[in-house]
């Protein structure tokens, strides 16, 4: 999906929102809007090299949990070194990755690079917020919870 269709999503989404929220609001009933929780440790829902994954070991359910730590970060690293940047691959590296703090915004760089917009991005959680300070709408934000 190209930036530009993104942008637009977005927009449409915020307009609809505040839509939403300011006829609620106009017909007194209350409101209270969450941001939304949106687990990047999670893969996409569809594998971009799944030959390369193959090597691995990985399984080819990607929706399906299962232990990234039997892999070597090694292992990992020597594919992407052949397979070029492979998101399943960087998000492997970044599951195997032990400094949390690089760990987790690799995984919310990559959801939120995601080409299929299913999970909640980092914008959208943004949108939500914006929404509810302008229209006077209760917050609950479970990102920040």
């Amino acid at each position: 999906m190209s930036a530009a269709k993104k942008i637009a999503i977005r927009q449409r989404f915020r307009e609809r929102l505040s839509r939403t929220v300011r006829t609620l609001k106009e017909n007194n009933i209350p409101v209270v809007i969450s941001t939304v929780i949106s687990n990047p440790t999670a893969p996409s829902l569809e594998w971009f090299c799944p030959d390369a994954l193959k090597l691995l070991g990985v399984p080819h359910h990607q929706t399906e949990a299962f232990d990234v730590q039997v892999l070597s970060r090694e292992a990992v690293d020597a594919q992407l070194s052949e397979t070029g940047k492979c998101r399943d691959l960087l998000w492997l590296n970044a599951r195997l990755n032990p400094n949390r703090e690089e760990a987790v915004e690799s995984l919310e760089r990559l959801r939120d690079e995601d080409e299929l917009p299913v999970r909640a991005d980092r914008a959208m959680n943004e949108i939500i917020r914006e929404v509810a300070q302008h229209e006077s709408a209760t917050l609950v934000d479970l990102e920040a919870i």
